[in-house]
């Protein structure tokens, strides 16, 4: 059985969608969701280890634009290997703490995939961290933001 580690990054006002949706879709598909409908392919089938980690650091109640806030479980500093990080959108002009950028980019090398929703890569850009890359983001938010700072 292969268990993967997924961080969730949490920033103050977030998009509570850009969390539930990706988290519930991926959860559909381990063995544990899959072991009773689908045995063949529950064989097949990670398991997800969920790691919610706030941009504060610490782990103080994290609140979202809707819905209720959500408790992280670790910190920079007691979160395992990540395989996979989800930064989920919101305000496209935050910026995010050095200590944040300092995690990611230490996680990086080893993740298999740094996923952004919405915003979540415009949040990344002012790091620098994305420099070079192509990625997607909201379109709508893109050209508002080029009109206040440069991208």
């Amino acid at each position: 059985m292969k268990i993967l580690q997924f961080g969730i990054l949490l920033l103050p006002g977030y998009q509570w969608l850009d969390i539930a949706g990706p988290v519930d879709y991926l959860n559909q598909h381990t063995e544990y969701m899959l072991s009773g409908i689908a045995p063949e392919a529950a064989a097949k089938a990670p398991n997800i280890n969920w790691h919610y980690i706030s941009d504060l650091g610490n782990l103080d109640p994290v609140n979202a634009t809707s819905g209720p806030a959500q408790i992280p479980t670790t910190t920079f500093k007691t979160s395992p290997r990540l395989d996979y990080l989800l930064v989920p959108g919101g305000n496209p002009n935050y910026q995010l703490s050095n200590q944040t950028t300092t995690f990611i980019e230490t996680q990086l090398p080893g993740l298999k995939s740094l996923l952004t929703v919405c915003t979540g890569s415009m949040i990344l850009a002012h790091t620098g961290i994305l420099d070079g890359i192509h990625v997607a983001t909201n379109k709508y938010a893109l050209r508002f933001s080029a009109q206040v700072k440069d991208f």
